[in-house]
C-alpha cells in the first residue's frame, strides 16, 4: 500500500495540473494536447499503482493493470501530438493520425494474450506480463519519443539567442522520458529489486512542459491561480450544498466511502455541464446586458496604459487582453505590414501570441490611402458596388480571411503599419454606431505606442551593437598588440641597438603599447561587467593594508615628480565587505589620475574614516593638481569623457579610468563621488559598507 501513494499523488497532480492549465484557455488546442497527455498518464499511474501495490486479488490486479496499460498505450501518441502543438510543426500532422490508428489497433488487444499474458508477483507486487505485441508498444514508444525529443531539439537550434536557455532545459526534460521505458522490464520477466521508477521521470518532464507552457507563453499565471482557487472554493460549496440537502432529506445508511463516490459523482455531473456556461452566458449578456460595456469609457482608460508599454510583444499580449477581457471581443487579429518584404506578420491570440506571415500584395495607393482616411471599416459597409473598388475589396478580402467584422488601420508619422481585425462580440449581434466610434479612438493611441516600442527596441539593439562592436574589436586588437609588444622587446632585450635616438624610440613605443594594451583591457571588463546580472561574492577586506599596497605601487612615480604623499590612516584596521580585486582596480585608478594631473612638488593625501551611524568607511584621496572644471562635473563618470584642461596635459588618455571605477564600485554594493575646482585639486570619496566585527 504505501509504495501505491507516490504514483498516486504524482498522478493526481499531473491531472490537476492539465485541468489548470486547461481552465486558462479552454479553446486552446495546445492547452487541450496537454490536458490529453496528462489523462493516459494519470490512468496508468493510479490503476497500475493500486493493481501493483494494494491489491492482494490477482483477478482484481489483472482488471487494473488492463486499464492502467492503456494508459500506457496511448502515452506515446499523446506526447508526439503535444510536441507538434507546442512546436507548431504542422507538416507532422500525418504521421500523427497515423500513430493514433495504430494506437487505437494495438489497443483493441488488450484483452487477448499475445497484448497482455497476465500478471506476475514480484516481492513488491503485482505487475503486468506483456505477450508479443508488447514489443510493439515499446517500439512505438521509442519511436514517438525520438519523435518528441526530435521537435525540441529543432526548437532548440532555431530559438533566438535569449531563449535557447528555456529551449535547452526543455530539450533536456524532454528527453528523461526515454528512462521511463524501464518501466516496461518488469513486463517482459526481468525482475525489479524495487518498484519500477519511470513514473518520476514522465512526471518531471510533464510537469516541466507544463511551466514551458505558462512561462512562454500567452498566459497570466495569476489568471490561471485565481481561477484555480476559484474551482477549488466552488467544489467546496458544491460539497456543502450536497450534504446540507440530500444529507438532510436522506440520512445515509451506507458507509462513508460510499458516500463520499456520490458526493463527487454529483460534483463531477455538474462539472460536466459546465460547457453551457458560455451559452447560456451569451444568452443572459444578449438578453439584459446589451449596454452594459461602455466601450468609449473603457477605450479611454486603456489608451492611458498604452503610453506606458515599450515592448512590441508586450504591446500585443495587452491589446488582445483588453479586447478579450474587457470589451467583450471574442477574436481579433493585428496585421503588421512589414514594407521590405511585402508580407504581413499576423498576430493571433489563441493561446499563444501566434505570429505568421502572408503575402501582401498592397500598392502605394492602398497605403496612401489609410495614411490620410484612418477611419474603421465595418463589413456591412462594404457593398457590392463598393467592392469594385480595388482598395476596399482588399480589405473585404482580408475581413473574410480572419472572420473579421470590422477593419481598424492602423498608421503613425506618415508610414502604414496594418490593421487590427476585430471579430465578433460576445453578446452583440452587431456592432452600433456607438461601438465603431469608440473602437476608431483606438487606432492613433495605438499605433503612436506600436511606433515608440519599434523606436525603443532599435534603439536596444543599436546598443547592443554598439557594445558587440566594443567587444568584438577590442579582441581582435589584442593579437596584433601581442605580436607588437613581443617584437618590441626583442628589439630592446636581444638585438639592443647603440643608437640613444633609436633606443628612445623604442622605449616610447613599448610605452604606447602598453597604454594602448590597458585601455583594450578596461574596454573588455567594462564590457563583461556590463553584461554580468549574477551579484558577485564579497568578504573582508582590510583596506588599511590594501591602500597601503596600492600607494607603494606608485611611490617611483610619486618620487620622479617629488610630489608628497600623506597617508592618514587610523591605528585599528578597518574591514570592509567588498571583492578585493575590483576595490584594487578602483584604487589604483584614482591614485594613478592623482599622479598624473599633480604638477611636480605638489601634495597627495590618503585617509579613511569611519563612519559608524551609516555602517561604512569613506576612503578619500586629494590631490592638489589642475581639479576638474565645473561643466565637467556632470560627465565625469561617462565613459570617453576628458575635460579640456586634461587633454591639453595628457592628450594620451582614453577617458575609461572614472567609468570603470565607478562601475567596479557600485557592483560592490560601494559609492563614489567627488569635490573639485579648477586649478584647486581634486578629492575622490569611496565609500564602502563594513564588514561585520567577530565576537
Amino acid at each position: 500500500m504505501l509504495f501505491s501513494v507516490p504514483q498516486f499523488l504524482v498522478g493526481l497532480f499531473l491531472l490537476i495540473q492539465g485541468i489548470v492549465i486547461l481552465i486558462q484557455n479552454p479553446r486552446s488546442p495546445l492547452h487541450r494536447a496537454f490536458f490529453i497527455m496528462q489523462f493516459p498518464v494519470f490512468l496508468w499511474l493510479t490503476s497500475m499503482g493500486i493493481a501493483s501495490y494494494s491489491t492482494q486479488d490477482a483477478k482484481t490486479a489483472l482488471l487494473l493493470a488492463k486499464i492502467g496499460f492503456l494508459g500506457v498505450t496511448c502515452i506515446p501518441i499523446v506526447a508526439y501530438t503535444f510536441s507538434i502543438y507546442y512546436t507548431e510543426r504542422w507538416n507532422q500532422k500525418k504521421i500523427m493520425y497515423a500513430g493514433w490508428i495504430i494506437t487505437a489497433l494495438i489497443a483493441t488487444f488488450i484483452n487477448n494474450p499475445i497484448l497482455v499474458t497476465g500478471v506476475t508477483l514480484y516481492q513488491w507486487g503485482y505487475y503486468i506480463s506483456l505477450g508479443p505485441l508488447g514489443f510493439a508498444v515499446v517500439a512505438l514508444f521509442a519511436c514517438a519519443m525520438f519523435a518528441f525529443t526530435y521537435n525540441l531539439f529543432i526548437q532548440y537550434k532555431t530559438a533566438e539567442l535569449k531563449e535557447r536557455r528555456w529551449r535547452l532545459m526543455a530539450l533536456i526534460s524532454g528527453s528523461l522520458a526515454f528512462l521511463a521505458a524501464m518501466d516496461f522490464l518488469p513486463s517482459f520477466g526481468i525482475p525489479f529489486p524495487f518498484p519500477p521508477p519511470g513514473f518520476l521521470f514522465v512526471g518531471t518532464l510533464i510537469t516541466l512542459m507544463g511551466y514551458f507552457i505558462i512561462r512562454h507563453r500567452l498566459s497570466d499565471i495569476t489568471i490561471i491561480l485565481g481561477k484555480t482557487i476559484g474551482y477549488v472554493l466552488l467544489t467546496a460549496v458544491l460539497f456543502l450544498i450536497y450534504v446540507s440537502i440530500f444529507l438532510t432529506l436522506s440520512p445515509p445508511n451506507e458507509n462513508t466511502r460510499v458516500f463520499f463516490t456520490r458526493a463527487l459523482l454529483f460534483i463531477g455531473t455538474l462539472y460536466g455541464f459546465a460547457f453551457l456556461k458560455n451559452k447560456s452566458q451569451s444568452l443572459i449578456d444578449r438578453l439584459f446586458f446589451r449596454e452594459k460595456i461602455n466601450f468609449q469609457s473603457e477605450i479611454s482608460e486603456f489608451n492611458k496604459e498604452l503610453r506606458n508599454l515599450t515592448h512590441p510583444e508586450t504591446l500585443l499580449t495587452t491589446i488582445f487582453i483588453f479586447l478579450k477581457e474587457k470589451l467583450r471581443i471574442e477574436s481579433s487579429v493585428v496585421l503588421i505590414f512589414q514594407p521590405q518584404e511585402m508580407r504581413w506578420n499576423v498576430y493571433k491570440n489563441d493561446d499563444i501570441l501566434r505570429i505568421q506571415t502572408t503575402e501582401a500584395t498592397i500598392s502605394r495607393e492602398f497605403q496612401k490611402f489609410f495614411i490620410e482616411h484612418p477611419e474603421l471599416l465595418d463589413i456591412r459597409d462594404l457593398t457590392p458596388e463598393s467592392k469594385t473598388n480595388s482598395i476596399l475589396a482588399k480589405i473585404n478580402k482580408l475581413l473574410q480571411s480572419y472572420n473579421g467584422r470590422l477593419a481598424l488601420p492602423l498608421a503613425h508619422h506618415s508610414a502604414f503599419i496594418g490593421f487590427i481585425i476585430i471579430g465578433k462580440h460576445s453578446s452583440l449581434k452587431e456592432y452600433s454606431l456607438r461601438e465603431t466610434l469608440a473602437l476608431n479612438h483606438l487606432s492613433v493611441p495605438f499605433s503612436i505606442a506600436w511606433g515608440n516600442a519599434k523606436l525603443y527596441e532599435r534603439v536596444q539593439n543599436a546598443g547592443k551593437l554598439k557594445d558587440d562592436f566594443v567587444s568584438i574589436s577590442s579582441h581582435q586588437l589584442r593579437t596584433p598588440l601581442t605580436v607588437i609588444k613581443w617584437s618590441l622587446s626583442l628589439l630592446q632585450n636581444i638585438f639592443k641597438p647603440t643608437d640613444p635616438e633609436a633606443q628612445d624610440l623604442l622605449n616610447t613605443m613599448d610605452s604606447s603599447v602598453e597604454q594602448m594594451t590597458t585601455t583594450i583591457n578596461q574596454l573588455l571588463e567594462i564590457a563583461r561587467i556590463e553584461g554580468e546580472s549574477k551579484k558577485i561574492l564579497l568578504a573582508p577586506v582590510q583596506i588599511n593594508e590594501l591602500l597601503t599596497q596600492v600607494r607603494a605601487i606608485y611611490g617611483p612615480g610619486m618620487d620622479r615628480k617629488k610630489q608628497r604623499c600623506d597617508m592618514k590612516l587610523p591605528e585599528n584596521q578597518i574591514s570592509v565587505m567588498a571583492y578585493k580585486e575590483y576595490l584594487t582596480t578602483a584604487l589604483s585608478i584614482l591614485f594613478d589620475n592623482a599622479v598624473k594631473y599633480t604638477p611636480i612638488n605638489g601634495a597627495i593625501t590618503c585617509a579613511i574614516e569611519k563612519l559608524k551611524d551609516r555602517r561604512c568607511a569613506v576612503i578619500r584621496i586629494s590631490d592638489t593638481g589642475i581639479g576638474i572644471p565645473q561643466y565637467a562635473h556632470a560627465h565625469i563618470f561617462t565613459k570617453f569623457f576628458r575635460a579640456k584642461n586634461a587633454l591639453s596635459l595628457r592628450p594620451d588618455g582614453s577617458g575609461l579610468g572614472l567609468a570603470y571605477a565607478k562601475m567596479l564600485i557600485e557592483k560592490q554594493g560601494g559609492e563614489i563621488w567627488f569635490h573639485s575646482a579648477e586649478e584647486k585639486g581634486t578629492t575622490f570619496f569611496i565609500s564602502m559598507p563594513l564588514a561585520k566585527s567577530k565576537r
